[in-house]
């Protein structure tokens, strides 16, 4: 955003607030992960949102090192 960067944003709708659902705290900005107090893993879901994430940067970077 700031400095030229480019940004991937996540592209895909909240799919709801359960703990295994995409984008499921609704954030514009990226991935966001929230956990209760001591719990030890990440909801399902915050890591399948990570995971979306992932894969829009790895398909962009790659439509962009073939030039289109």
């Amino acid at each position: 955003m700031q400095h030229g960067m480019v940004w991937v944003g996540l592209g895909t709708p909240v799919e709801g607030t359960g703990l295994d659902k995409v984008n499921r705290i609704s954030s514009a900005s990226g991935p966001m992960a929230q956990t209760d107090w001591g719990q030890e893993l990440v909801n399902e879901g915050d890591r399948k949102t990570a995971t979306v994430l992932g894969q829009r940067v790895a398909e962009t970077t790659a439509r962009w090192v073939k030039g289109k």
